[in-house]
């Protein structure tokens, strides 16, 4: 049953994913450079926040006075903000098509 649930969610994104392409693929017009420019600062502050938690996690000498569990919890808060922030650029824009 949980198999069953996971497929199908993977098959409706991946189905997502496949739509979206296709109106890409539509969609002549080229991104203006504010755009791109504000694409790449986002994908690379997702990955500067990622690497931190990261950091926070596992490397000894970040934050040395902290137990491990907090380490673990401070870089985990960390990694999902980046995910969500990621998340965000891939979201479209209602006036975008």
């Amino acid at each position: 049953m949980v198999v069953r649930c996971v497929l199908h969610i993977a098959f409706q994104s991946l189905s997502h994913y496949q739509n979206n392409n296709l109106m890409l693929l539509n969609n002549n017009k080229q991104k203006s450079l504010k755009r791109r420019f504000l694409l790449i600062l986002g994908v690379t502050a997702a990955i500067c926040f990622c690497s931190l938690g990261l950091m926070v996690i596992f490397w000894s000498r970040m934050l040395p006075e902290v137990s491990k569990t907090q380490k673990i919890l401070i870089g985990s808060v960390i990694i999902i903000y980046a995910v969500l922030r990621f998340s965000r650029l891939l979201k479209k824009d209602p006036d975008e098509v």
